[in-house]
C-alpha cells in the first residue's frame, strides 16, 4: 500500500462525537483517493480527459 502522509480532516487519537463521525470519515477517504490519483504517474483529471474526448469528436 503507497505512503500517502496526512490528508485529513482526520488524525490518530482524535476524540470525536458520532454525530459529526460519518461526514469527516467521508471527507477523510475523498482526500486520501485524490492524494493517490494525483500521485499516480500518468493520471489525468476527469476534465482534462473530457477536453480531449470532446475536441476528438470535433476533429471528426
Amino acid at each position: 500500500m503507497p505512503s500517502v502522509g496526512f490528508f485529513g480532516p482526520l488524525f490518530n487519537g482524535v476524540i470525536l462525537r458520532k454525530k459529526i463521525l460519518l461526514d469527516l470519515v467521508r471527507a477523510n477517504s475523498i482526500n486520501a483517493s485524490r492524494v493517490l490519483l494525483w500521485n499516480t504517474k500518468g493520471y489525468q483529471d476527469f476534465y482534462v480527459n473530457r477536453v480531449h474526448a470532446i475536441s476528438s469528436r470535433q476533429d471528426n
